[in-house]
């Protein structure tokens, strides 16, 4: 998702998935138990390493998408 209005992705709350989707593979265990998982369910990119969005409309610059929201 995109969010304009927001001065940095550290206001965006991410969601957090089950540690067992990292640590266990069909039902067996692949990591050693107690091991501390971060499983975040998406990431945020930095807006200065964002040179383009790509859209059903076609390819803008951030300072395009900016003005055609």
């Amino acid at each position: 998702s995109f969010d304009p209005d927001l001065k940095s992705g550290k206001e965006i709350p991410i969601e957090e998935r089950d540690p067992a989707e990292l640590t266990s593979l069909s039902g067996k265990r692949t990591a050693p138990l107690g091991i501390k998982v971060f499983n975040p369910a998406f990431d945020v990119t930095p807006a200065s390493l964002i040179t383009s969005f790509i859209t059903e409309e076609g390819i803008f610059t951030p300072k395009e998408i900016k003005e055609n929201l």
